[in-house]
C-alpha cells in the first residue's frame, strides 16, 4: 500500500500525482471500512480526501498550522500523520479520538469539537506567529455548515484587517459547478493565484493610472468591468469586502489543480479564501445519495445493503422503540395538531432531535436556524413574545453556546419556551467534546428557570405534553439519548437507611444499588428526581425526617448538579447533608465506551461507595 510509505507528510511530495490519487482511494477503503467496524463519521471524511492530500503535500506540517472546523473531518488527516496503525482503534478506549486532539499528536496542533471556531483559532495563531517572528503558515478547513455561525463571521471581519499569511478553505458540499463555469472559475483562479498575475496586474493599473486625462477613468473602467464580471461568475464579492482575497470556486476532488492552487494560495502575504466544491460521501454511492443519513454512523452499516439507506438493520441505530427522539417528534406533533400556536426550532439537527417527525406533519411551523444554537434561542424568545409556543431542541453539548441567550434573552424576561436538551449525560464515541455533562450545572442557577429530568420514554412525553401546553414560562427538559419505556416509580422501602436520588440514565442504576444494600442488609430506596429545579422539599423532607441518608448520583458535573441542589436545600432546611455525592469529578470525561464513561456509576460501584460512606 502506498500509506505504508507515508510516515509524515513530507513524504506526500515525493510521489507522483497519479500516485497520490491511488493513495486517495486507499484512505476511502480504510475509511469505509473502519467505519464499518468502529462506527464514526462517514460522509464528511470521504468529501474531503483530496482536499487533505492536497494541503499536506502543499504545507510543511507541523510546524505550519492546519485547523479543522468541526473535526470530524479529520479521518485522513489522522491516516496521513502517522497514526494508521492505530485507526483500527478509532474512538475506543485506548484508541484514536474521532476529532482532533492536541494530547495525541503534534500535528492536531488545535482541538476542534464543534462548528465554526476554526477562524479564530487560525487568527489566534496568526498574531501569536507574527508577534513571536516565527514564519510557519497557517490554514483552516471551515465547512460550509460553519459559515452559519456566527463565530465565523466574527472572526472573518477580525481577519480581514491583517496584513499577513492566513488562509482559510471554505469546504463547499452543498454546491455543484457547471462543468463549463467551473472550468473557467479554475482558470480565472489560476491565473489570479498566481505571482505573476497580481504583478501584471500592479504594473497595468500603475501605468494607466499615470495617463493623463484618461488613465485613471480607463483603469477605474476595467476595475469595474472585472468586478462585475466576477459578481456573475465568482461567489467572492462578501469575503473580498471584509479584506480577503477570494479565490474559487475550484473543484475540491481535482488533486492537481487542487495541491497547485493550494501551495499558490499558501504564499500570499494576505488573508485569502480558497473556495473548494467538495462531494460529501464521495466514494460511496450510499453516502453520496443521503449525506446527512450517513455523517454519523454506528457500527456494522453496510455499503451497498439492499435497503434504502445501505444501513444493516443490526447496529445501524439505536431501536427505534428506545429513542427519545422518536417521542419528541411524535408529542410535538401530538400537541401542534390541536395547538396551532407550538412551532419547533432545531440547530441544524431535525433527525438528530427527532423533529424531522414534526417536519413533515407540520412543514409551517417547522424552523431549522442552522449551526446557530445561540440564534435559535433568542429566535424562540422572540416567537414566545410574538404568542407563539416555541420548542427548541438541542444536543446539551451544544446547548452550552447558547447561554447568553437562555440568560438574558429567555429567562430575564420570563418567557414561555421550551428547551429540549437531547444527549444529555454521558456519551458514547465520541469523546469530550461531546458529552453533555455540563447543561444542569451551568442553568440551574438561573432565575425564573425549571429544568425537568425524566426516566423514561412515558415520563417525557408527559413532561413535553404538560410544558408545551401550559407554556407556564422557560422549562429545559433534558434527557439522555435514550431511556426505558416505562420510568416506574421510586423503589421506597420502609425503614430505609440510605435513599438514592437518582434520574434518567442512572435510575436504573440506582434501583440496583438499593437492591445491593438492602440484600446485604442495609436498607435503601431508590428515589426518582422529576424536577431538579425547583426540588421537590416535601418529598425530601419525608426522607430526612425518616432518618433517610441521601446519596445523590448523576451522568454530569458533581460540582452545581443533583447533588449540589440538594446540598443547598438540606442546609437551608437545616438537615444533614448528603452522605455522598456521587458524578462527574472536576474533569472531562475521558473515555469512548459506556462502561468506561459510567466507572464508579454502576449499581456495584454506588453501593461500595455508600457502604463506605456509612461505616465512616
Amino acid at each position: 500500500m502506498i500509506l505504508d510509505r507515508i510516515t509524515a507528510p513530507a513524504a506526500l511530495r515525493a510521489l507522483t500525482i497519479a500516485e497520490r490519487c491511488a493513495l486517495a482511494e486507499e484512505l476511502r477503503g480504510i475509511i469505509i471500512s473502519t467505519v464499518q467496524r468502529q462506527g464514526g463519521h462517514l460522509a464528511s471524511n470521504l468529501g474531503v480526501i483530496e482536499l487533505t492530500i492536497a494541503l499536506h503535500t502543499a504545507m510543511n506540517l507541523p510546524a505550519d498550522k492546519l485547523i479543522f472546523d468541526v473535526g470530524h473531518q479529520a479521518y485522513a488527516h489522522k491516516l496521513l500523520t502517522g497514526r494508521s496503525k492505530g485507526f483500527a482503534a478509532l474512538r475506543q478506549d485506548g484508541g484514536l479520538s474521532g476529532f482532533p486532539n492536541r494530547s495525541e499528536s503534534v500535528y492536531d496542533c488545535f482541538g476542534t469539537g464543534h462548528a465554526s471556531t476554526a477562524v479564530s483559532a487560525a487568527l489566534g495563531f496568526v498574531r501569536a506567529r507574527d508577534l513571536t517572528g516565527e514564519r510557519y503558515k497557517v490554514a483552516a478547513i471551515v465547512g460550509d455548515g460553519a459559515m452559519t455561525g456566527g463565530l465565523t463571521y466574527e472572526a472573518l471581519n477580525d481577519a480581514g484587517k491583517l496584513r499577513s499569511q492566513l488562509l482559510v478553505v471554505l469546504n463547499d458540499n452543498d454546491m455543484s459547478i457547471a462543468r463549463n463555469t467551473g472550468a473557467l472559475n479554475e482558470y480565472l483562479t489560476r491565473l489570479r493565484a498566481s505571482g505573476k498575475w497580481l504583478g501584471t496586474k500592479r504594473a497595468v493599473k500603475s501605468g494607466l493610472d499615470s495617463i493623463p486625462l484618461i488613465g485613471r477613468p480607463t483603469s477605474n473602467a476595467l476595475e469595474w468591468a472585472k468586478t462585475q464580471v466576477r459578481r456573475i461568475m465568482v461567489h467572492g464579492d462578501f469575503f473580498e469586502s471584509l479584506g480577503f482575497r477570494y479565490l474559487g470556486p475550484i473543484d475540491g476532488h481535482d488533486l492537481e489543480s487542487l495541491t497547485d492552487i493550494a501551495a499558490k494560495a499558501l504564499r500570499a502575504n494576505l488573508p485569502t479564501v480558497l473556495h473548494v466544491v467538495t462531494r460529501k460521501g464521495k466514494g460511496s454511492p450510499e453516502a453520496e445519495a443521503a449525506p446527512e443519513q450517513y455523517h454519523g454512523v454506528s457500527r456494522r452499516f453496510q455499503v451497498g445493503a439492499s435497503s434504502d439507506t445501505g444501513l444493516s438493520e443490526p447496529g445501524a441505530a439505536p431501536s427505534e422503540e428506545g429513542r427519545c427522539a422518536r417521542v419528541v417528534g411524535d408529542a410535538l406533533s401530538e400537541i401542534a395538531r390541536a395547538d396551532p400556536a407550538v412551532v419547533a426550532i432545531t440547530a441544524a439537527m431535525p433527525s438528530g432531535t427527532g423533529l424531522n417527525r414534526f417536519k413533515e406533519r407540520h412543514p409551517a411551523r417547522f424552523f431549522d436556524a442552522a449551526i446557530a444554537e445561540a440564534h435559535a434561542v433568542t429566535l424562540a424568545a422572540g416567537m414566545a413574545a410574538g404568542k407563539l409556543k416555541p420548542v427548541v431542541a438541542v444536543y446539551s453539548t451544544f446547548i452550552q453556546r447558547a447561554a447568553d441567550s437562555i440568560i438574558h434573552d429567555v429567562c430575564l424576561q420570563n418567557l414561555p419556551v421550551t428547551m429540549l436538551i437531547d444527549h444529555a449525560g454521558l456519551v458514547p464515541g465520541d469523546g469530550p467534546t461531546h458529552q453533555g455533562v455540563f447543561d444542569l450545572n451551568m442553568f440551574r442557577a438561573v432565575p425564573n428557570l425549571t429544568i425537568w429530568t425524566p426516566s423514561g420514554l412515558d415520563e417525557l412525553r408527559d413532561m413535553i405534553l404538560d410544558g408545551v401546553s401550559a407554556s407556564r414560562g422557560p422549562l429545559m427538559i433534558r434527557y439522555p439519548k435514550s431511556l426505558p419505556a416505562k420510568a416506574g416509580s421510586s423503589d421506597e422501602r420502609p425503614g430505609s437507611i440510605i435513599a438514592i436520588l437518582a434520574f434518567g440514565a442512572s435510575a436504573p442504576a440506582a434501583r440496583a444499588a438499593a437492591s445491593i444494600l438492602t440484600d446485604e442488609g442495609v436498607t435503601a430506596s431508590a428515589i426518582l428526581i422529576k424536577s431538579v429545579k425547583p426540588l421537590d422539599g416535601g418529598a425530601l423532607r419525608a426522607l430526612t425526617g425518616s432518618g433517610a441518608r441521601l446519596v445523590t448520583v448523576e451522568e454530569g458535573q458533581r460540582a452545581g448538579g443533583l447533588g449540589g441542589a440538594v446540598v443547598e436545600w438540606c442546609q437551608d432546611n437545616g438537615v444533614p447533608a448528603p452522605l455522598l455525592r456521587l458524578g462527574i469529578d472536576d474533569c472531562f470525561p475521558a473515555g469512548f465506551s459506556l462502561n468506561t464513561l459510567r466507572e464508579g456509576l454502576t449499581g456495584e460501584d454506588i453501593a461500595r461507595a455508600a457502604l463506605k460512606a456509612l461505616r465512616r
